[in-house]
């Protein structure tokens, strides 16, 4: 593995086939000024033998953020990804309270699923998710 990985201790595995999940990842990265997150797509060899609790077919239906400490590896799905991914960037610090929330932690996640599930129909760029 490249030595930069080794360093990072988050992980952001996206699908790197979905036009609306790339728009997605470059705008977090645009808002990642202390760079605390490494970005990988799923397709990428590597990524799923790194991260060897991931297969595709659970990467194609969300993000995940894998948080790894040494040996330690914590694994984050969907909502709850993106929830713990607010508390690191710079623009979200002060109110990913917010997100943690009960009911809308529950809310999140619905509004998450439904998103993911439609992603393939949300056109950005012209670009669509190959994944139907």
């Amino acid at each position: 593995m490249p030595k930069q990985l080794i360093t990072k201790s988050y992980f952001v595995i996206y699908d790197g086939d979905c036009g609306f999940c790339q728009s997605t990842v470059n705008f977090i990265k645009k808002l990642d000024w202390l760079n605390k997150f490494v970005f990988l797509p799923f397709q990428n060899e590597e990524t799923l033998k790194t991260f060897n609790k991931l297969t595709p077919e659970m990467c194609k239906k969300e993000l995940f953020l894998v948080e790894s400490q040494g040996n330690i590896k914590k694994y984050f799905a969907g909502y709850d990804a993106f929830k713990v991914m607010t508390m690191f960037i710079p623009m979200t610090m002060v109110i990913s309270w917010f997100f943690f929330l009960p009911g809308v932690v529950q809310a999140g996640r619905m509004v998450y699923k439904i998103i993911a599930k439609n992603r393939h129909k949300i056109k950005v760029n012209d670009q669509s998710c190959k994944i139907n």
